[in-house]
């Protein structure tokens, strides 16, 4: 089959997952109990948890899950749970590495470990702390269709007309033309939640959100392609047809939920 059959195939897969999991998510979310949210970013944790352990050593362990998933289900007591729960399953995590053999096995569980907890558990204890605050909902809201649309955009772009490499070295199919068309992706996604939900927002404040979202999304997709080329495979698992796994869902709120929550804390 030609590569184009192939990108095709791919595309399809894409689209035909993101329309059959995502209104179930947004219903969910939106109608379910209230506590449908926080249940959504706890299994969303655990499961980017266990390909993070993948990743790093090859295998899953349960105490990267328990030790990761300490800071969202902290934040469900507010940002003082999510310190006094980072603050302890740092140690924690020293004290488990005291398992492993060598001296250097315990060096790379340790370094492993609370690399897990500070960039998948912590990130996503940011989405619980941000639905606390004043339509908090609605910001993440526009956070995450910001960032689908944003990815959207790069990816049909990138496919059609993308001639330059952005980051060869980490992640060879994107290109300048697809990260431009992220930022416009971006705004879309975001303006429109602002139409219907969040029309009190300023100007400042949306042009912040979507500059600071187009950046940060990006980056944190490339940090998670680093990952991968260290690890040597394309995806990080393969739960959702044509995306990947779950982390390669999640990759893009790394940097950008604590971003949401420390904007509108501090406007």
């Amino acid at each position: 089959m030609s590569d184009q059959g192939v990108k095709g195939r791919r595309l399809k897969k894409r689209i035909l997952s993101a329309l059959l999991f995502a209104p179930g998510i947004v219903l969910a979310v939106a109608f379910g109990p209230p506590w449908a949210f926080e249940a959504l970013i706890l299994s969303a944790s655990v499961l980017a948890l266990r390909e993070g352990g993948k990743l790093l050593w090859g295998k899953t362990t349960f105490t990267a899950i328990a030790l990761g998933v300490l800071p969202p289900i902290g934040a469900l007591w507010g940002e003082r749970g999510l310190t006094l729960a980072t603050v302890c399953s740092l140690p924690l995590s020293f004290l488990f590495s005291l398992r492993e053999g060598p001296t250097k096995a315990r060096a790379e569980a340790f370094v492993g470990l609370c690399f897990l907890i500070l960039y998948i558990g912590w990130p996503m204890a940011f989405f619980v702390l941000s639905k606390q605050m004043p339509q908090g909902l609605y910001w993440i809201f526009a956070l995450v269709l910001g960032v689908w649309c944003g990815d959207t955009a790069a990816l049909f772009v990138g496919l059609w007309i993308g001639k330059r490499p952005l980051c060869p070295s980490l992640s060879p199919k994107k290109t300048v033309e697809g990260a431009v068309a992220h930022f416009m992706g971006v705004a879309f996604g975001v303006l429109t939640v602002r139409v219907f939900f969040l029309s009190g927002a300023s100007a400042l404040k949306v042009l912040s959100f979507v500059l600071a979202i187009g950046i940060l999304s990006q980056i944190g997709d490339l940090s998670e392609s680093l990952l991968k080329r260290s690890a040597g495979v394309k995806d990080s698992g393969g739960l959702i047809p044509g995306h990947g796994g779950v982390l390669d869902r999640i990759d893009s709120f790394v940097f950008t939920s604590p971003f949401l929550y420390y904007l509108l804390k501090l406007s």
